[in-house]
């Protein structure tokens, strides 16, 4: 099984991409995966940290401001970003693709789209974040953190890495309960 994931931006949608990798390992031990994110990001460095291959395309956020410079910037960056995706998931032929959100993985998401590729995102937040609210309806299936957090998503908590589930769990001493 070949599977690209996506999601990048900040740790809280690097951070369950990685988890949700690490559960499909265990399950699928001759699974390849492939990470694509933005060049010289935070994703970059953490999926290459975790043994990943990793394919960087160029990407820009949207401000909420309709009209400013960098969103013009931006959607140049995007449409140049929606074709290195395009090459990229024809090259590797995933079997599914995964966003956990943040406006890279609106790129490659839509691309996948485009190819006619299976398509699951996962929300993490309480709040959907814009992309994921926006690449709802291109998904085969949507996964949820919380419930009633992204419409019509299964509520599947958020993905939890082996070592902190590993962690011992913290010792209570009188007088330290939480007001």
């Amino acid at each position: 099984m070949k599977i690209l994931i996506t999601g990048g931006g900040t740790g809280g949608h690097i951070i369950p991409a990685l988890a949700i990798l690490e559960i499909i390992k265990e399950k699928y031990i001759n699974c390849q995966v492939l990470y694509v994110g933005g060049k010289n990001s935070l994703e970059e460095e953490l999926a290459q940290k975790e043994g990943y291959e990793f394919k960087a395309i160029k990407t820009g956020y949207l401000e909420r401001k309709i009209i400013s410079l960098n969103n013009l910037k931006s959607i140049f960056k995007n449409v140049y970003g929606l074709f290195q995706s395009l090459g990229i998931i024809k090259k590797f032929s995933p079997d599914i693709i995964i966003g956990t959100g943040g406006y890279v993985s609106g790129t490659v998401v839509l691309s996948g789209k485009i190819l006619k590729k299976n398509i699951v995102i996962h929300e993490q937040n309480a709040l959907p974040g814009l992309t994921n609210r926006l690449l709802r309806p291109l998904a085969r299936r949507a996964f949820g953190g919380f419930p009633d957090g992204l419409r019509a998503a299964t509520h599947s908590g958020n993905p939890v890495r082996a070592d902190i589930l590993a962690l011992p769990a913290p010792v209570q001493r009188i007088g330290d309960e939480c007001a």
